[in-house]
């Protein structure tokens, strides 16, 4: 009996719980007794695409492909996919059968990217019939060195009138022989990512041909497919030339998590088998199950289960609901639900001891099934590099954002500035410090609170305060600004405005006029000019600068100290 308490997570709503309910019940009525002989199939390619076929469209008929066609379409969800329903249809018949979820799959899938970025025609057309599975779709990206680097694909698609001639080859295709369409990727520009674009091939199409068929330890419809002057329609592109990685990439967004939801139907399977095999096994005149080291695998199973279904159903939640890209989500539920499925599998057979590895037993099938989903749609590494990447990504925005959103003290604190004047500075979020808040702030007690971070480093507003304090001293030692002035800092690229009633340095104590635009943060580059760094204002030295007494006799291009500036100013405006 499969575990449904997962069903009642908040991650589901009625309608969702009612489809797994359904759907538990069909595959458990039809698919045990259609799939009875699967592992025969095994040697011969024409049966296993017999069977293929024949699962695509008694899921079709039965209404189980709704799940990868909008509501528009005969679907199941209006206006977009519902991917918490693709993971639990494919979870289900993974449970079930490994080919019954690779035929759904298949049909989402290849299908994904005409829902999301083709056109009406182009739905109208492809959508209906794979709903109804009387048509096979494919997804044709990976290339034989072009794999984990999609963007390095060479499969190149050249215009000419209004069609497109194709030539290169891919491979690793699943239903390769078996689908009606494939949904093709080939490059249409330059190298890299931006070159690529995305088309509909029908198998058909003259100079189409399935090259070679590829055996694998789970048999499945598996090839080669190679394209030489393949013609096509140039209607038969999906959303404009150079958007083919954009579209891929989307397309898996969406269906990474589903294989995720795969390895966790493989895993559910495995451990119901474990425990049924475990209780009805008798050794020492007792259960199996009855020794604490065999309760110790079963506990890590199900941890590893449920652990798997929280960021699975997480990260399907997170696209239905939220809405937005789930690139790190779908990769970490991917990652850990396909390698903890393979740990959960291995434990599984192990508790079966010998009867584990013979052929045709449950568990030897699963540990067969289980191993290509650590491949597919990203390897293991990939997702570990995208996962690591993107938190790496987080981490810097967190930074950034880090003295706003975490540590900005209250607004009373805030010393009372008039900002009416300029707009642009008339919100706190735009002012970085000035020393009245650091004051206040450090007087409530949080002088040690994180308010910068850079590379290894944390500073708290107390070492700020240190800082800004080392500054005020080189401002009005060196730059002649007189105590109780306020001077507003910035970074380099960020406009600076003067508001009114700021009184401005005087430059009697310094030879250096400042730039108006970038006051004291830039300094003369060179003995004859100075860019202000924003480069919105240029300013040049005096014909007869530096003073006799200031030049350097070893270097002609150094550029002078602020802190050794002459007693007379040099500066013209050009």
């Amino acid at each position: 009996m499969p575990d449904k308490t997962f069903l009642d997570w908040p991650f589901f709503d009625a309608a969702h719980r009612e489809w797994a309910e359904q759907l538990n019940t069909w595959c458990r009525d039809h698919l045990d007794p259609m799939l009875a002989d699967q592992h025969n199939a095994a040697g011969s390619n024409d049966e296993l695409d017999q069977l293929t076929r024949s699962l695509v469209a008694t899921l079709g008929r039965a209404g189980w492909l709704k799940p990868c066609v909008p509501a528009e379409y005969g679907g199941a969800e209006s206006g977009r996919l519902d991917v918490r329903r693709l993971c639990l249809t494919r979870e289900t018949l993974a449970r079930y059968a490994g080919l019954a979820d690779f035929a759904f799959a298949m049909q989402g899938l290849g299908t994904g990217s005409i829902t999301l970025f083709g056109s009406d025609l182009q739905r109208q057309y492809y959508l209906p019939p794979v709903l109804a599975g009387e048509r096979v779709a494919a997804f044709a990206i990976s290339e034989p060195d072009a794999g984990s680097d999609p963007a390095a694909m060479i499969t190149r698609a050249h215009r000419e009138g209004d069609e497109y001639r194709i030539n290169g080859t891919k491979t690793w295709i699943s239903n390769a022989g078996v689908a009606d369409h494939y949904v093709l990727f080939a490059r249409t520009g330059a190298a890299g990512a931006g070159g690529i674009s995305a088309f509909v091939v029908a198998a058909d199409t003259p100079g189409l041909e399935i090259s070679e068929r590829i055996d694998v330890i789970a048999p499945h419809p598996l090839g080669t497919v190679t394209l030489t002057d393949c013609r096509i329609p140039a209607g038969q592109r999906l959303g404009e030339e150079g958007e083919g990685f954009k579209i891929a990439m989307a397309t898996l967004d969406i269906f990474r998590s589903t294989v995720a939801a795969a390895a966790l139907g493989f895993a559910r399977r495995a451990l119901d088998e474990a425990l049924s095999r475990s209780e009805a096994r008798q050794i020492g005149g007792q259960p199996l199950a009855d020794y604490q080291i065999t309760q110790a695998k079963l506990a890590d199973m199900a941890v590893k289960i449920d652990a798997a279904a929280l960021l699975v159903y997480r990260a399907a939640w997170t696209k239905d609901v939220l809405g937005q890209r789930v690139g790190r989500e779908a990769a970490m539920a991917k990652y850990y639900a396909t390698e903890a499925a393979q740990e959960v599998i291995d434990q599984a057979v192990q508790i079966h001891g010998g009867l584990g590895v013979v052929s045709g037993e449950t568990v030897e099938r699963l540990y067969r099934e289980i191993r290509a989903l650590r491949i597919y749609e990203g390897t293991s590494e990939i997702q570990q590099l995208i996962i690591a990447g993107q938190t790496r990504r987080a981490r810097e925005e967190r930074v950034m954002d880090h003295f706003i959103r975490d540590n900005l003290p209250p607004a009373e604190l805030w010393p009372e500035r008039d900002f009416s004047g300029v707009p642009e500075l008339n919100y706190p979020e735009r002012l970085n410090c000035v020393n009245e808040l650091l004051d206040r702030w450090i007087t409530a007690g949080r002088g040690d609170a994180p308010v910068l971070h850079f590379g290894d480093t944390t500073w708290g507003y107390a070492d700020l305060q240190a800082k800004v304090n080392r500054i005020a001293h080189v401002l009005v030692e060196d730059l002649g600004v007189e105590p109780g002035n306020r001077v507003l800092l910035r970074a380099p690229t960020i406009p600076c405005w003067s508001p009114p009633g700021w009184p401005r340095p005087k430059p009697a104590r310094s030879s250096w006029r400042p730039c108006r635009c970038c006051a004291i943060t830039s300094w003369p580059t060179s003995s004859k000019r100075h860019r202000c760094t924003s480069r919105c204002a240029m300013w040049r030295l005096s014909p007869n600068w530096p003073p006799p007494n200031k030049r350097r006799n070893n270097s002609a291009r150094s550029s002078p100290s602020p802190m050794t500036a002459p007693a007379t100013n040099h500066w013209k405006r050009p």
